[in-house]
């Protein structure tokens, strides 16, 4: 109930009027309508503004996403392009909505159309390449070898006819080493086989029998038939064909190249200080490293190990050069 008091004016004490007003309030009787009202209004003006927040939301992160979803099914490969679209046209341009994140997507196509092109060019170089250089060398070896067993032929000319042979197998590792490189394979990724080393430096020593006896270095090889290393043959020959190469050509006169095992790495041992390149052994790829007589730079060969999960290290004492090559 609601009342309404209202003092009188008399001599003396005032009365006071009292009278019960509940039937003539106007706000009280629909108090819960209009509270019922009010929370409507709010609940719907609530739910406009969460309405306009999710739709400038999805406007502003649409591109956005376009652009990360064409990131993650990006194949940068020459057949991207023909999967692109049904039709195997180029894939479509981002809609002009005139925004930096639409500038940002023909860049990233452009970038893409840019890599499938490097992509393609250099598959077509190693294809050609592997064809178009290795023939030659095996002509060139083929031919060198005839010459070699003619037996008329002086000593002075067996010789150079012995380091002819010797260099053209040093392109023909470089060619593979090269070829190898250009490969696509996860590095490091996959487990090898561990892999023999005696008989791989056999057929070292035989195959360039003819050229050691022209250096002024012995070689003594310390292995055993149990010394294995976990990396790749074709790696580990063009490794140690390099290195031996190097070890000859730098190591000091008189002295003797030695081949060891020590558990977990080979090692190639020479006397001497090392050469210009053994020093530069961290050089980058990209930099000419110094070039001996034989052997294809112990970049390349850093290069070959990095890429099959091997390393390459250098140790100097007491006037010796140990490479020692790990798995």
């Amino acid at each position: 109930r609601h009342y309404h008091l209202l003092p009188l004016e008399t001599a003396g004490r005032p009365p006071w009027l009292v009278a019960e007003v509940s039937q003539q309030l106007v706000v009280r009787p629909i108090r819960g309508e209009l509270l019922g009202w009010l929370a409507g209004w709010g609940l719907a003006m609530v739910a406009l503004a969460l309405g306009l927040g999710w739709w400038l939301a999805r406007r502003v992160s649409g591109p956005l996403e376009s652009l990360a979803r064409r990131v993650a099914t990006a194949v940068p490969a020459p057949q991207a392009r023909a999967e692109a679209t049904p039709s195997g046209g180029a894939r479509p341009a981002p809609d002009p909505v005139g925004d930096e994140v639409a500038e940002l997507a023909r860049a990233f196509d452009a970038l893409l159309a840019r890599t499938h092109d490097f992509i393609a060019r250099e598959q077509a170089f190693t294809r050609e390449a592997s064809h178009e250089l290795r023939t030659p060398l095996a002509v060139l070896q083929l031919g060198l070898q005839r010459l070699q067993a003619d037996a008329k032929l002086p000593a002075d000319a067996q010789a150079t006819l012995g380091t002819l042979y010797a260099a053209t197998q040093w392109m023909q590792q470089t060619v593979e080493a090269l070829l190898a490189l250009a490969r696509e394979t996860e590095r490091g990724a996959m487990a090898h086989a561990p892999v023999a080393l005696l008989p791989l430096l056999e057929q070292w020593v035989l195959a360039h029998a003819a050229w050691l006896d022209t250096q002024a270095l012995t070689l003594d090889i310390q292995l055993d038939r149990h010394a294995r290393l976990a990396l790749p043959a074709p790696v580990l020959q063009l490794v140690v064909a390099s290195l031996l190469g190097n070890a000859f050509t730098h190591g000091r006169a008189g002295g003797c190249v030695t081949v060891a095992f020590d558990g977990q790495a080979l090692c190639i041992e020479n006397p001497g200080a090392g050469s210009e390149s053994d020093n530069n052994s961290d050089s980058e790829p990209g930099e000419d490293a110094p070039r001996s007589g034989h052997g294809f730079g112990l970049a390349l060969v850093q290069r070959l190990l990095g890429a099959s999960g091997g390393q390459l290290q250098f140790e100097q004492a007491e006037g010796r050069t140990r490479a020692r090559v790990l798995a």
